[in-house]
This record gives C-alpha cells, sequence and structure tokens, in this order.
C-alpha cells in the first residue's frame, strides 16, 4: 500500500512539473552570479560530477568488500542513459532557446539527472546511513540543468524519476541474482 501511494504520488508530481516549467525556469534564469554559474558547470559537466562520483562510488565500495554492487552501479548508470537517448528522440522536445553545452538538440528527459538519480538506489542499498549525503550530489545535478538553462524542471523531474526507477530495479534484480548472466571481469581485484 506504501509503495503504491508513493508511486502515485511521483507521478502526480511528475505531471505537475509540467505546468510548472516556465515558472521554475524563469526563477532559475533569474539567480544568476559568477560564483554560482562556475559551481553549477562543474555540477553539470558529466566528466566532473558523474564519472567522479562513479569511480568514487566503485572504490568505495571495493574497500567496503562490497564488489558485487559495483556491478549494479554501472548497470544503473548505463541503463538510465540508454533510457534518456531514447526517450530524448521519441519525445523530441526542443531544449529551452539558449541551451549551451548539450549533447543533443532535445531535452526531454535530463540524463545527467537521470543517471545521478540512479544511482542513488544501489547506493542507499549499500549505504544506508549515508542516503541523505548521496542525495545532495544528484540534487545539485539536477539544479544544475535548470540553472544553465539546458533543461525544463520537467525535464529534470522525469530525468530523476526515470532514473531512480531504473536504479530500484537493477537493485531488485541484484537482490534476486538476475544480473548474474552478466559477465565481467572485476578491474578491482
Amino acid at each position: 500500500m506504501k509503495t503504491k501511494v508513493l508511486l502515485l504520488l511521483v507521478a502526480l508530481l511528475g505531471l505537475l512539473s509540467f505546468t510548472l516549467d516556465t515558472r521554475i525556469f524563469a526563477v532559475a534564469s533569474s539567480i544568476k552570479h559568477p560564483v554560482l554559474s562556475y559551481i553549477m558547470q562543474l555540477f553539470s559537466n558529466v566528466i566532473s560530477i558523474v564519472v567522479v562520483l562513479l569511480i568514487t562510488a566503485s572504490l568505495f565500495m571495493r574497500q567496503e568488500r562490497k564488489k558485487k554492487w559495483i556491478k549494479a552501479l554501472l548497470l544503473s548508470s548505463a541503463a538510465s542513459s540508454a533510457v534518456s537517448i531514447l526517450l530524448k528522440f521519441v519525445v523530441a522536445r526542443p531544449r529551452p532557446e539558449h541551451a549551451a553545452f548539450v549533447f543533443t538538440q532535445y531535452s526531454f528527459p535530463s540524463m545527467h539527472a537521470a543517471v545521478a538519480f540512479s544511482l542513488l538506489p544501489v547506493l542507499e542499498r549499500e549505504f544506508p546511513a549515508l542516503k541523505r549525503f548521496w542525495l545532495l550530489p544528484a540534487l545539485l545535478v539536477a539544479f544544475s540543468r535548470l540553472y544553465l538553462g539546458a533543461h525544463y524542471f520537467s525535464d529534470v523531474v522525469w530525468g530523476a524519476i526515470i532514473g531512480y526507477l531504473i536504479g530500484k530495479g537493477v537493485v531488485m534484480l541484484q537482490e534476486a541474482k538476475k544480473l548474474e548472466w552478466l559477465a565481467w571481469k572485476n578491474p578491482f581485484r
């Protein structure tokens, strides 16, 4: 019951996000500051945040003897990227007018938000005490996409929802030992 209510609330937030696009985009555009812009560009840069987060989390899991979850972490990231790219071309929603530093001309959903939020279920599963800590970088990545004008609010919200659900699915598969077919050589051995 609790899960159904939560899913309903998430779906409502996702639908509501479309009605807030222009207002939130305007607010995010109005709070420009050189220092904040620099910080947001760091969090928005795929190389500087997502890759660093993946490497850090992978090393952290290695240190904690949780190697089997590295595969789940990488699979969550790859799957959310693939789904996001596919949806971008299916939905074909144009980006905001002044979007810079973009991978495609399409906006929906935010791949940055999807990847950042896809890592959360894996990290929360293995490190529940750090749940709020893991959420902060994901929120900063998502906000950076709004702040820099690369996405609308709904792009970021749906990217986060899609990524989180993919991450949850990967965790469920890993717990059920359904990822064993993914034979790979662990580079951390």
